[in-house]
């Protein structure tokens, strides 16, 4: 089990229903994906706080690779990712956070 790809394709199909049922755009759609575009610091800060929770346990070998594999080496591989992907990757980011300040 990869939470991460599940939320994904969740997420997917979510923004698939919402725009079929005339609830958003692609317009929209567009601009949430960018304006979850990374910067240089925010991505060097997620890539350490994925390792982090790598190490601690907190994703598994597997979740840490994946999302590894969707930021890139760059922040602009991650912001040519669709959506959906920023968005769960986004949101992660946002709980890691949010457990490593507890």
């Amino acid at each position: 089990m990869n939470r991460v790809t599940e939320a994904v394709a969740r997420m997917d199909t979510k923004l698939q229903e919402r725009l079929k049922a005339g609830l958003i755009t692609e317009a929209q759609i567009t601009a949430m994906g960018k304006s979850l575009d990374l910067n240089l610091e925010e991505f060097a800060h997620f890539q350490n706080v994925k390792s982090l929770a790598t190490v601690s346990g907190d994703l598994t070998a597997e979740e840490g690779m994946s999302v590894y594999s969707c930021l890139g080496g760059t922040p602009s591989v991650f912001n040519k990712q669709r959506p959906a992907v920023k968005y769960v990757l986004t949101q992660l980011f946002a709980e890691l956070m949010k457990k490593r300040a507890a």
